[in-house]
């Protein structure tokens, strides 16, 4: 369960460049104290103190794609100038912004969540889930690709959590989709893509 109380932490610390300390993000929830009352309130982008590496490369006019990156919701809490953002695995909602690349890509980016609710908890169609898995994981690579094709961003953030949903499914599995991802190098996984220009 470790992983699960600080995958937010280590994300945002990665993104931002700093420690907990500074960003403000220590796991799922901020936890405030009032009296006697423990109040537990969900993390998201508001809660994040530091400015993510997309938001930096802004203040210097670079162009950032940043697909599936952890505390991207809601979208109106960051600086985005610049910036394509597709919103995190952990949004309630898939978010797209600017709008326009909605309209035209939105398709392309299926929910997160879509496949684990009607595939994994349902006995008679759960062995379809790595399946589904591995389409919507191709449509959000076709989608990048075709997003950088017009766009041409000086930086790219992707976050394939597949791989470790896949795991969580089923571990043996995890091999198919290795060799799908990484045909050359069997004994590596990608698990996050950063490219600056």
């Amino acid at each position: 369960m470790a992983f699960l109380r600080t995958h937010q932490l280590f994300w945002t610390s990665i993104l931002t460049g700093v420690n907990p300390g500074k960003h403000g993000i220590l796991g799922y929830y901020l936890v405030k104290f009032r009296g006697d009352k423990v109040i537990k309130k969900l993390v998201t982008s508001e809660s994040v103190e530091y400015p993510r590496i997309w938001e930096m490369l802004s203040f210097h006019r670079i162009k950032s794609l940043i697909i599936n990156a952890p505390l991207t919701w809601p979208s109106s809490s960051m600086i985005l100038r610049n910036t394509i953002l597709v919103s995190g695995w952990d949004s309630p909602r898939i978010e797209i912004v600017p709008k326009q690349i909605k309209e035209k890509y939105g398709h392309l980016f299926p929910s997160y969540k879509s496949s684990w609710g009607r595939y994994v908890r349902s006995r008679t169609s759960r062995h379809l889930y790595p399946a589904i898995l591995l389409e919507d994981m191709l449509r959000r690579i076709e989608g990048t690709y075709e997003i950088i094709s017009v766009y041409e961003p000086d930086f790219l953030f992707i976050l394939f959590s597949e791989f470790d949903w896949i795991f969580h499914f089923d571990p043996r599995l995890l091999l198919s989709l290795i060799h799908i991802s990484e045909p050359t190098r069997p004994l590596y996984i990608s698990y996050a893509v950063f490219c600056l220009k």
